[in-house]
């Protein structure tokens, strides 16, 4: 789609930007599960696509995406291309939660049962988040 005053292709919408970096991880994802790649020692072709589609991920998940947040949750937790860091995933479950995500609902619990990432160790929370997300 075009600029209608300057004619210059505009940027893709969050749906189309979420679509693009899902569809990377998703081959990527599949190649680590046939064994072919590892997420730690990624060729550079694939190592630049992973890249890519965090920053897509990330620009999407910033402007509000609920699926983005709860991927990139999923990918600082998991170490799926970057570098563990729990308090980013428990920061993008939060964005996720928030917006009802319940996958990202019961991640919480787990944060704050376990005393997770910036999480003080607390039953109450946990509980509550374990609600929102049954």
């Amino acid at each position: 789609q075009d600029c209608p005053l300057c004619r210059s292709a505009l940027p893709p919408g969050l749906d189309r930007l979420w679509d693009l970096a899902n569809r990377i991880r998703l081959r990527i994802s599949g190649l680590v599960k046939r064994g072919k790649v590892k997420y730690a020692s990624l060729p550079a072709k694939e190592r630049a696509e992973m890249d890519d589609c965090i920053a897509m991920m990330t620009e999407a998940a910033d402007q509000g995406h609920m699926y983005a947040s709860a991927e990139l949750a999923d990918v600082y937790r998991f170490e799926w291309g970057a570098v563990k860091n729990m308090d980013t995933a428990y920061r993008r479950d939060l964005e996720a939660g928030l917006l009802g995500h319940v996958r990202s609902q019961y991640n919480l619990g787990i944060f704050f049962l376990k005393g997770e990432g910036p999480c003080a160790e607390s039953k109450e929370r946990a509980f509550e988040w374990f609600q929102k997300a049954a």
